[in-house]
């Protein structure tokens, strides 16, 4: 099954998980990429690694978020997410 189609089913199931597709067939179709936050080519190891990361730090910050507002917002969280903001 192509990574593209995995990536659309992935979002309908969890619509907040970050998809990064990296592919090594080249450039894809802007139709194919909906589903994704980013897509790298194989051949560019570090921006795949960049991309990670940032995305990874995104979604830990979402994360965090959503479980204080789950917590109703104690003050501990309020600390710790205004920390986190860049």
């Amino acid at each position: 099954m192509p990574g593209y189609i995995v990536a659309a089913q992935m979002k309908q199931i969890e619509p907040d998980v970050p998809i990064l597709l990296v592919s090594g067939d080249g450039p894809m179709p802007q139709d194919r990429l909906t589903p994704t936050e980013a897509f790298l080519p194989k051949s560019e190891p570090l921006a795949v690694l960049a991309t990670i990361k940032h995305l990874l730090a995104r979604s830990q910050k979402t994360a965090h978020a959503m479980s204080c507002t789950a917590a109703k917002h104690t003050p501990n969280c309020s600390a710790q997410v205004g920390s986190n903001q860049a």
